[in-house]
């Protein structure tokens, strides 16, 4: 007999009382007065998976029906963001209050790396008065290492020295600097590519200064005498995220005070990164790419604006009918609030080619000028208004989900905007909330700078208990939500499934295929793949498994014995 890891067995029959297949959910709140935190709206459509969000001191990973499935305990507040990495482990920068001359939003000093458990693997300061303080983000790269997106400190003697208008300068000035270390346990680091804004400036204000020259000439430089409003604050730019495409091997990065996003190339030396030559796209560390407002370029008019204050950016691959994307959450606190303030999520289509190349005019402002996709809130536009943090994400299933940072409130739309998926995070800075509390008396519910759905096959779920914990908030009403399984009794015939081995892959050929879910005999989910026809399956215990393979409402199963 061929000895192999799996054996597969005939096609079986499904009964109505056979537990498996694809997640179903159903939500009905049992108590008379409607629910003001937790979840508040749900659905089928909604994407299968688990939220991890911040709240106070404590990062949160809840279910799809508002359970908590986990928490990680910690004695900092988050800067604006957290990463859960597929071994499951959780690394996010933290507000240590270093004492440094750094004052700025988002503050942060400190990264946190804990595991699963909670326990501490890595802290790293990246704090030091008159030198440079970790804010807002970072960013996990494919080869560990961590991207630290930081201020760096600057006297009106040098920003003057550097084309800086003396009118337009009070104290000092932050730039924008962009570290790349490798974390040494326990608390220190090796600094290995590092990126300065200040070496790409550009001004027409002196020409006694050697970096005097045309504006709108050059857009891959900044113009360092470009604000209106907050010129004179030291943290002039406000960099509030940061992005690397693998794809690309691009650092993406938001200018909420310029309302732009910058594309640089990461493929560079340090040495190159200083200067306008070397890298896979030969412009060293120059800008290859900038959009949300051609006024700071001088190739655009205040009508031409596009971002107001936004935060976040995420990348979105191409596919075979849509294009590649930036998603960013448009907070638009500078748009003016006639008929009140509100945000947008949108998207961008980039003009790259399939190298990443981005093809750009001499003369005109850097392409699109309509937003791919818009969203705002259908009922009342004001909902989703924040004039902080906030984040927008797009799932597997083609829904996005949107974290409102302001207050907390984390909706889920699918392809139509149609909302399928709403939850209230219950937890502020000092408290939490309970149930039936009136958010309209309370001042800012949760500052919730960012929320993350990870899919229930994402690796650091894998032979970890996510069992439900119970509701976050307090005195939680209880209700009928569950995940619950059912199948399909159809008898489905033509799908042939291997094994391979090597690869510890589960294939299955058929023309059916869309999503793949794998339930052990007691109907609990153990992986999925979606929109595959393969399911890596190792890690898994000995025992009978159900494959389940769910295409346009149609669910079929087989059997498979794991050795």
């Amino acid at each position: 007999m061929v000895k192999m890891c799996c054996i597969f067995t005939m096609m079986i029959f499904i009964t109505k009382f056979l537990l498996g297949a694809l997640l179903l959910f159903t939500c009905t709140i049992v108590k008379a007065q409607p629910p003001t935190v937790g979840l508040l709206k749900h659905s089928a459509e909604a994407f299968a998976g688990y939220t991890l969000f911040s709240g106070s001191t404590n990062t949160y990973l809840i279910d799809n029906c508002g359970q908590m499935v986990h928490q990680w305990q910690s004695s900092y507040r988050p800067a604006a963001t957290f990463y859960l990495l597929e071994n499951g482990d959780l690394i996010r920068p933290v507000k240590t209050n270093e004492p440094t001359n750094f004052r700025g939003g988002g503050i942060g000093g400190g990264i946190e790396w804990l595991d699963w458990n909670g326990n501490l693997i890595w802290f790293f300061d990246y704090a030091e008065t008159n030198s440079h303080h970790q804010h807002h983000d970072i960013e996990i790269l494919p080869n560990g290492n961590i991207l630290i997106l930081a201020w760096e400190y600057k006297t009106s003697e040098e920003a003057i020295a550097a084309g800086r208008s003396p009118k337009t300068i009070a104290a000092e000035l932050w730039p924008t600097q962009i570290v790349e270390v490798k974390p040494i346990l326990p608390d220190s680091a090796a600094i290995v590519w590092q990126w300065h804004l200040w070496d790409h400036l550009i001004q027409d204000a002196d020409n006694t200064k050697i970096n005097y020259g045309e504006v709108a000439a050059h857009p891959e430089k900044l113009d360092i005498n470009f604000k209106d409003d907050l010129s004179t604050r030291a943290d002039w730019i406000h960099a509030n995220a940061l992005l690397h495409v693998k794809q690309f091997d691009w650092i993406v990065f938001s200018s909420k005070h310029n309302h732009e996003i910058y594309v640089i190339d990461h493929s560079t030396t340090t040495e190159e990164a200083a200067g306008s030559a070397g890298g896979k796209y030969n412009k060293g560390g120059d800008f290859l790419y900038r959009w949300g407002n051609p006024r700071a370029y001088r190739r655009g008019i205040p009508t031409d604006q596009k971002f107001f204050d936004q935060h976040d950016v995420t990348f979105i691959e191409a596919t075979a009918t849509t294009p590649a994307q930036f998603l960013v959450f448009n907070n638009g606190t500078s748009r003016g609030n006639e008929g009140g303030f509100y945000s947008t999520v949108v998207s961008i289509e980039l003009p790259i080619d399939e190298l990443g190349n981005f093809m750009l005019s001499e003369n005109e402002a850097h392409l699109p000028n309509h937003y791919y996709f818009e969203y705002e809130d259908a009922e009342d536009r004001t909902k989703l208004y924040s004039a902080n943090g906030s984040s927008a994400q797009r799932l597997a299933n083609g829904n996005t989900l949107i974290a409102e940072g302001n207050t907390g409130y984390f909706v889920e739309i699918n392809a139509l905007k149609e909302p399928v998926w709403i939850y209230q995070n219950p937890v502020t800075a000092g408290f939490i909330f309970e149930q039936g509390v009136d958010l309209t008396l309370a001042e800012g519910a949760a500052l919730s700078p960012r929320a993350r759905r990870y899919a229930l096959d994402y690796p650091a779920f894998y032979n970890k208990d996510v069992s439900p914990k119970g509701k976050i908030e307090l005195n939680a009403y209880e209700d009928d939500c569950e995940i619950k399984t059912s199948i399909s009794t159809v008898f489905y015939k033509d799908a042939k499934v291997t094994y391979d081995p090597i690869s510890k892959l589960l294939i299955v050929e058929s023309n059916l295929i869309h999503n793949l879910l794998l339930f052990d005999l007691n109907g609990r989910f153990a992986k999925a793949s979606y929109q595959k026809n393969t399911l890596q399956i190792n890690g898994l215990n000995k025992g009978v498994y159900f494959v389940v393979i769910e295409k346009e409402g149609k669910h079929f199963t087989k059997k498979m014995m794991l050795y």
